[in-house]
């Protein structure tokens, strides 16, 4: 799964929150701890993180999630299912700082994709 694929299934999942807060590994590591049984559930689930912009540095475009506003980062934190090549949860982070550098390190390591065992 690439990044631009991803986008594309988020624009047409709908609906997602968008959350203002500062973007740690604690906070992403506890929202996907909060939804553990969707993995249990569904075998094809994965989860991941789509920067779209971390530290003004812009991986992907997501239309219709975080238009008209400026932050400098923005990920969608969420639930795919492969088979179904549909989005399961999500929700869209934004913060006008950084986040920590692990969370950058990582995106960049994965040109804004990120995939969570």
């Amino acid at each position: 799964m690439d990044p631009f694929t991803l986008a594309l299934a988020i624009t047409f999942f709908g609906g997602i929150a968008l959350v203002i807060i500062a973007v740690t590994v604690k906070k992403l590591r506890e929202w996907f701890q909060a939804r553990e049984q969707i993995k249990v559930r569904n075998s094809q689930a994965i989860a991941f993180t789509l920067a779209e912009r971390i530290k003004n540095k812009q991986y992907v475009e997501v239309p219709g999630v975080f238009t008209g506003r400026a932050e400098n980062t923005r990920i969608v934190q969420g639930f795919y299912d492969v088979a179904k090549d549909k989005i399961i949860d999500a929700r869209a982070l934004a913060s006008p700082s950084s986040p920590e550098q692990e969370i950058i390190d990582q995106h960049d390591e994965g040109d804004g994709l990120v995939i969570y065992n």
